[in-house]
């Protein structure tokens, strides 16, 4: 078998790890690898979305030394250069931000990969060319770029997969869609459930609903029985304690028991629990005819049940939007319903002694849904999730049928141990990573050999990239939204990224 694998993920330790963990074992079952590499001729990635310079240089020189170390054929190891009509590609012009996950260039749809990079980057769906227009130009001239580059190194070698990270930001998602154009086999990859594990998805992205309920059954049927009843349970009590070590945890920022000021328990309490809208808001699998936006549906429910006095609700924003300034979080802030009280992202009151205090939950997808039944409470996911197929929740398919759940009267919860399969899932899944060890981003080994931060070769590679700081500048502008400063030399996002 031939393949074609993309290398754009020498910036981030954890994920070259995973790359050349990949490469060993192609090359060991016999097959025959090309490697392409950015060679900085995108404008910017995930891992580096302002184009720092410093951050090139790191990612190639990396990724040069370890290839050598794990004896890659030096001739198999090529890279991209830019296309002219990339580099001078003029963007039409997007009124919204259903226009740009439109936008095809040859056929292939690279709009949904630009769309996902700026609402990831920015934390904000009001992704329009009023709003970004001139940084949704830079991020298609470098899908355009890989596309080209890859249209070419496809006609060359005539690969039978193509590897790539990810697969939904715009210089990876053109490449999966150059692949479905060609009718080539492709995989994706991505870290598993801790910085040990790794996960390979056959012709679709990490988030494909479909795909992980496959694998949520895969790691179930072949796992011990004790164990994993142990491990899904340690999962939950985790969660709640504020200790689970593959999550962030906000439960230091609450007052433990501690509930709204204004809970009344004598009416019917309905939590909502929302979460932000950034990584699936691009990606077609998940998006649905439900609402357009969580704020969309969270207004509906309650408008719907203003003149009912025994309903009360109460939005717990989710933690992570607590420093965001977007166009959800706006919208929350203009909520102003007699029957809601939002509570605000790092306000201290105790989300679980909210969870089992409520009467019902609501949610969108957030891991708080799954949870709640576990710990006895009927809830409701309004939308989609990984754990939707489990019978975990219940999942109305209109609003009518939400509507239908929050007034019955005796709802029972889902059954707990439904549960169970999603929590061993999210604590166990990936393959074992045998030859990279974790151990922080700057003290983490590949077959004993540190993975540094600089080499002799990020030298050279500086001296390479030089030329390109009026577009480092640039981009800076575009990402930070302000003037460059000294301290962004040292800003290099891809040493910190474990998503």
């Amino acid at each position: 078998m031939r393949v074609l694998l993309f290398s754009n993920q020498g910036l981030s330790v954890p994920h070259l790890g995973i790359e050349l963990e990949i490469l060993e074992g192609l090359k060991q079952q016999g097959h025959e690898v090309d490697i392409v590499k950015c060679n900085s001729k995108v404008n910017a990635c995930y891992f580096n979305p302002a184009y720092n310079l410093p951050g090139c240089a790191i990612c190639e020189a990396r990724s040069d030394v370890f290839y050598r170390e794990i004896g890659l054929d030096q001739d198999r190891i090529f890279r991209m250069k830019w296309y002219e009509e990339a580099r001078t590609f003029k963007a039409p012009f997007f009124e919204q931000l259903n226009d740009l996950f439109e936008y095809n260039y040859k056929g292939a749809n690279l709009g949904l990969g630009v769309a996902s990079s700026i609402i990831s980057l920015q934390r904000n769906y009001d992704v329009n060319s009023h709003t970004f227009g001139e940084l949704i130009e830079q991020l298609l001239r470098s899908a355009i770029n890989v596309y080209l580059n890859f249209e070419q190194f496809a006609d060359q070698f005539k690969p039978d997969y193509i590897y790539l990270f990810n697969g939904r930001f715009a210089e990876t998602h053109a490449l999966i869609e150059l692949a479905q154009q060609k009718g080539i086999p492709f995989r994706t990859f991505e870290k598993g459930a801790t910085y040990h594990t790794y996960e390979v998805y056959d012709n679709c992205l990490p988030h494909s609903i479909k795909t992980r309920q496959v694998n949520i059954d895969y790691y179930w049927n072949k796992a011990d029985e004790k164990e994993k009843v142990a491990t899904a349970e340690a999962w939950f009590y985790d969660k709640i304690k504020g200790t689970h070590k593959n999550d962030k945890s906000y439960l230091d920022k609450m007052e433990k028991g501690k509930l709204p000021d204004d809970f009344d328990r004598s009416k019917t309490n309905i939590a909502i629990f929302n979460s932000s809208e950034d990584e699936f808001k691009a990606i077609r699998e998940w998006q649905n005819a439900l609402f357009y936006h969580q704020n969309d549906a969270i207004k509906q429910m309650v408008e719907h049940f203003q003149d009912n006095p025994d309903i009360h609700f109460y939005l717990r924003v989710h933690p992570n939007l607590g420093k965001v300034n977007n166009m959800q979080t706006r919208g929350i802030e203009e909520m102003d319903y007699p029957n809601l009280t939002v509570i605000p992202a790092f306000d201290d009151v105790d989300t679980y002694a909210l969870m089992r205090a409520a009467d019902k939950t609501v949610g969108f997808g957030s891991s708080t849904v799954v949870e709640a039944t576990f710990w006895g409470k009927p809830s409701i996911l309004y939308g989609k999730a990984f754990y939707m197929g489990l019978d975990c929740v219940y999942v109305p398919q209109s609003f009518e049928a939400l509507t239908k759940l929050i007034l019955e009267k005796d709802l029972p919860p889902k059954e707990r141990r439904n549960t169970y399969k999603y929590a061993y899932y999210v604590s166990s899944r990936g393959e074992k990573l045998e030859h990279f060890k974790w151990n922080g981003k700057f003290n983490s080994h590949y077959k004993g050999l540190k993975m540094k931060r600089f080499y002799p070769e990020t030298v050279a590679y500086l001296f390479k990239f030089v030329g390109n700081i009026p577009k480092w500048i640039q981009m800076n502008k575009l990402v930070r939204g302000r003037g460059f400063k000294i301290s962004d030399i040292g800003k290099l996002k891809g040493e910190n990224v474990l998503k």
